[in-house]
């Protein structure tokens, strides 16, 4: 247990789904409200908050595509209205290459850089 991390306020971005979903409920089991960014699923993303809450955590799912700077300004904005600031951000977030990753484009390698 890290009791440093309780009641701290937490951004882990791609946080709907595996890596993502994995480090918002690890840092909920350590009493840290977790902000759960996703870009497509809802359904998911909500799936995620809901396993926190019912560890007794606290969360909020929140849309954004953190590879463009309208959507991260809301992102923040939400967060900033829900609870007034941030302690912790998880740069999670990422956009898969297709095939192989040592095949990639500098293309498809700067999309990710942006995530």
């Amino acid at each position: 247990m890290y009791p440093e991390l309780s009641g701290r306020h937490a951004l882990v971005t791609g946080a709907a789904r595996g890596f993502g979903k994995a480090i918002a409920i690890n840092l909920a089991h350590h009493g840290v409200k977790v902000a759960v960014n996703y870009r497509r699923s809802m359904t998911d993303a909500q799936q995620t908050v809901d396993e926190i809450k019912n560890l007794g955590g606290e969360a909020i799912a929140v849309r954004a595509d953190v590879g463009r700077q309208d959507s991260l300004e809301k992102l923040f904005g939400t967060i900033k209205t829900e609870w007034g600031h941030l302690d912790i951000v998880v740069a999670n977030a990422a956009f898969g290459v297709p095939g192989n990753l040592m095949d990639a484009t500098a293309k498809y390698w700067d999309i990710t850089m942006a995530a």
